[in-house]
C-alpha cells in the first residue's frame, strides 16, 4: 500500500458521529453516508473539495488552515493530481528534476517523457523476443533448445 493509500485509509470517517452505530459508505468524491440515519461525513480529500468549491481557489496553506486537513496531506493531493493549482496562480509545485513550474504532479511532462524513453531503453538489452511457432517447423528434433 502506498503512503497516500494508508493516509487515505487511516483518515475516512468508518462510523457515524451522529448516531454512533450506523456504519459509513462511500459515495465519491471524499462524501461518506450512514447507512443507518443518513448522516454526511467527509474524509480529508472531501473536506478539501468541498472548500475549494464553495470558496474557490487558495493557498495549499489557507485550504489546510480552514479545513483542518494536514498540509503535507493537502500537497500529496497535489503532487498525486487530485487536485490542481489554477493557472492564475502566482505559486506552484515544482518539478521534481528540471524545476519548472506545475499545477500538479511530481514531473512535468517533458521530463517524464526523457525519464520514461531512458527506463525503456535500459530494458531493451534485456528485452526478449516470443517464439513464433511458424518459424520452429522446419527444424529437427532435439534442435530446439538452445540452453545457455
Amino acid at each position: 500500500m502506498t503512503e497516500a493509500e494508508e493516509i487515505f485509509m487511516a483518515h475516512r470517517p468508518l462510523f457515524c458521529e451522529v448516531c454512533e452505530d450506523g456504519k459509513m459508505y462511500y459515495d465519491g468524491n471524499g462524501i461518506y453516508h450512514c447507512g443507518s440515519c443518513g448522516a454526511e461525513a467527509l474524509d480529508d480529500y472531501g473536506k478539501i473539495r468541498r472548500f475549494l468549491e464553495e470558496h474557490g481557489p487558495d493557498s495549499a496553506v489557507a485550504v489546510a488552515r480552514e479545513t483542518g486537513v494536514d498540509l503535507g496531506i493537502v500537497s500529496m493531493f497535489l503532487k498525486d493530481g487530485r487536485i490542481e493549482i489554477p493557472n492564475e496562480s502566482s505559486m506552484f509545485i515544482k518539478c521534481r528534476r528540471c524545476g519548472c513550474s506545475l499545477r500538479y504532479g511530481r514531473y512535468c511532462r517533458e521530463c517524464t517523457v526523457e525519464m520514461a524513453g531512458g527506463l525503456s531503453s535500459a530494458f531493451r538489452a534485456d528485452m526478449g523476443e516470443r517464439p513464433d511457432p511458424t518459424k520452429n517447423r522446419n527444424r529437427r528434433k532435439g534442435m530446439q533448445y538452445w540452453g545457455v
